[in-house]
């Protein structure tokens, strides 16, 4: 054990601050070699991240038949402050234009991401106005 502790010891005293930065700088220069010329080369120009506004209207593909959509927007509750998803019965057909057709998970992860901010047990405290 005491060859082992010593050998330690020895590596951490050589070890530098300078050392690993510069061994970092070439780690990360040997990636960007080696990941091309920096250039993005997607295949279109559609958003990535799709964000739902309240009141928005979107489109949805079922997931079940392509043939068919729904149309789903979010508006806030007045009482409690929290959000609530709106969906219409399925629609046959293509969108219509002007509707943003967005990915049913999208939709919904949106929709969990933005009902988790309000935490408090009593909401509307005596003396404070309403939201």
């Amino acid at each position: 054990m005491k060859g082992a502790l010593n050998r330690l010891k020895k590596r951490q005293v050589t070890k530098s601050y300078f050392d690993s930065m510069s061994l970092y700088q070439a780690t990360l220069g040997k990636l960007v070699e080696n990941a091309g010329d920096g250039n993005s080369y997607r295949q279109s120009d559609e958003q990535l991240n799709f964000r739902v506004r309240e009141g928005e209207v979107v489109a949805i593909r079922c997931i079940d038949n392509d043939f068919y959509y729904v149309t789903a927007y979010f508006r806030r509750n007045q009482l409690t402050a929290n959000l609530e998803k709106f969906i219409s019965n399925p629609v046959m057909g293509t969108t219509p234009d002007g509707l943003r057709e967005i990915p049913a998970e999208i939709f919904l992860k949106q929709f969990r991401e933005m009902n988790n901010g309000n935490f408090r047990a009593f909401p509307f405290a005596q003396g404070e106005p309403m939201p």
